[in-house]
């Protein structure tokens, strides 16, 4: 696999798993827009797939004035507004 594809799939490993690890310790994870764009892109294209194997589960709907970084978590089953 080519070295984007793999930086690609980091940034998809990463980041939700760094939301994850800040929502459960009562934290936040801040991302600027330049990063959350891809990311979100990276997680929507693979979404599916990663549904397919339990990874992911069905995306939350978000408002439309949701942040790019909210998208991006929300795309895999992730509520962005959810403060435990």
């Amino acid at each position: 696999m080519p070295a984007a594809g793999i930086a690609r799939m980091l940034v998809l490993e990463l980041l939700p798993h760094g939301w994850d690890v800040a929502r459960a310790t009562g934290g936040r994870i801040e991302v600027d827009e330049e990063l959350a764009l891809p990311a979100g892109e990276i997680a929507a294209e693979n979404a599916e797939l990663y549904r397919q194997y339990a990874g992911f589960a069905e995306p939350v709907a978000l408002p439309e004035d949701a942040s790019a970084w909210e998208r991006a978590p929300a795309s895999s089953g992730r509520d962005p507004r959810w403060r435990g």
